[in-house]
């Protein structure tokens, strides 16, 4: 397989209502003065809110789905939520801000951090390809908040159509431009009748490709036993490779990084000592010990056998962002989106009703092929000096993974694998 790792984060916001007027926002004009995309770095109480959010939803989501195998992109939900969070308004926003972590900073310093983070994602790299798409899709005949629209389109260069969503060729149309961005991975997003209801599609998509800087031989991969959580065991083809790495132990659990590329992007993969569980570990996960452990990472000699595997899910995460204060967002009759419709005090209001997450990844040789689709339906009211001994690291019980981008600290993957699966 010659593309090592494609990441397709796919984020699709439904806005559903009963009032009309007029267009949408034309198309973005490229040309447009540099000045107005000008961005500032990102605060560190802004990098901070993003892992804080990474590592709040994640215990929600491990609720959900117990010793099941997990697999979410934090950094695609949280840009799908920032998108919603530009037409929220009063105790709505309040409560995305919470659930976001977001602090005391301004919509703008935040709409200007997320395009920053955009911009830093998409670095030239030989050998890591990390390309960021937005676009809105509008009703035909709904007037939209001019406001919301420049934000959508100037801090996250959203691409702006309107569609008659009551022909066929608009489905084809969504999902023809998210094949393209996604390089066929994610073909439909939109099913084949676009409800009477809809009135607004806000769709993100990340795509990856990149491969280890060290990819495994082939024909090093052998077959071995793995031990599930209950303890039963299964044959599985290992990955296996020697070298320096950066590693990680502590008392209950050893760690390794696994770059891609050039370094900017890794795997971080735990694995749970023997006497412990990846239960216990999960207790320990919060963005304090993240930071703590990142810090802790050595190059070291040492051996690696990772099992290859593949893993499809799908979570509905409703439940889990309104534990994290979001769940008035959620409800008919109180939720405020009054900034994505013009002229919305006549209109009726917006909550969302649905924010399903579908995720899948490939652990091979060469790298990693993983795909994520998060849907937000929105509905109408109705260094050592002494060299330690090499590390022996073999993956072979239920282990934890994140996929970050170290330059942005921005974690773009997390997972528990229970069974890896081919």
């Amino acid at each position: 397989m010659k593309q090592i790792i494609a990441t397709l984060l796919i984020m699709m916001l439904i806005v559903t209502t009963a009032c009309g007027a007029n267009q949408t926002k034309p198309k973005p004009d490229n040309n447009k003065d540099e000045s107005i995309m000008s961005t500032k770095q990102p605060t560190g109480l802004i990098i901070n809110a993003r892992t804080n959010f990474a590592f709040s939803l994640y215990p929600q989501v491990l609720q959900e789905q117990k010793d099941e195998n997990i697999f979410v992109s934090p950094v695609s939900i949280m840009l799908a939520l920032m998108m919603a969070y530009n037409g929220s308004d009063g105790e709505t926003q309040a409560a995305m801000e919470t659930a976001l972590q977001l602090g005391e900073a301004s919509l703008e310093e935040l709409n200007q951090a997320n395009q920053a983070l955009i911009q830093a994602m998409e670095r030239s790299d030989e050998s890591v390809k990390l390309q960021i798409a937005n676009s809105m899709w509008g009703r035909e005949g709904i007037t939209f908040d001019e406001s919301f629209m420049d934000r959508i389109q100037d801090y996250y260069h959203a691409e702006i159509q309107s569609l008659d969503f009551d022909q066929p060729e608009a489905t084809e149309t969504i999902n023809q431009w998210v094949s393209d961005q996604t390089n066929d991975k994610i073909k439909n997003i939109v099913g084949d009748k676009i409800s009477s209801d809809a009135t607004l599609f806000l769709i993100n998509a990340i795509y990856f490709n990149g491969k280890w800087e060290m990819p495994f031989d082939p024909k090093l991969t052998e077959d071995d036993v793995f031990t599930k959580v209950d303890s039963t065991t299964k044959q599985h083809p290992y990955m296996n490779q020697n070298g320096k790495f950066k590693y990680y132990q502590e008392d209950t659990f050893q760690a390794v990084a696994l770059p891609y590329g050039d370094g900017n992007t890794s795997m971080y993969v735990f694995l749970p000592d023997e006497a412990s569980s990846l239960q216990d570990f999960h207790e320990q996960l919060t963005a304090d010990n993240w930071t703590t452990w990142l810090s802790g990472f050595q190059e070291r000699k040492g051996g690696v056998a990772l099992p290859k595997f593949k893993l499809e899910g799908e979570l509905e995460l409703k439940k889990s962002l309104s534990a994290m204060g979001m769940g008035v967002a959620f409800e008919d009759g109180k939720a405020d989106f009054s900034k994505i419709i013009a002229d919305h005090a006549s209109g009726p209001g917006l909550f969302i009703s649905s924010i399903k997450h579908k995720t899948y990844v490939d652990v091979h040789e060469e790298g990693t092929e993983a795909a994520a689709v998060t849907s937000i339906e929105v509905s109408v009211t109705s260094l050592n000096t002494n060299e330690p001994e090499p590390f022996m690291m073999k993956v072979d019980r239920p282990f934890f993974i994140v996929i970050r981008d170290n330059q942005t600290n921005a974690i773009l993957f997390m997972g528990s694998i229970y069974e890896p699966q081919l």
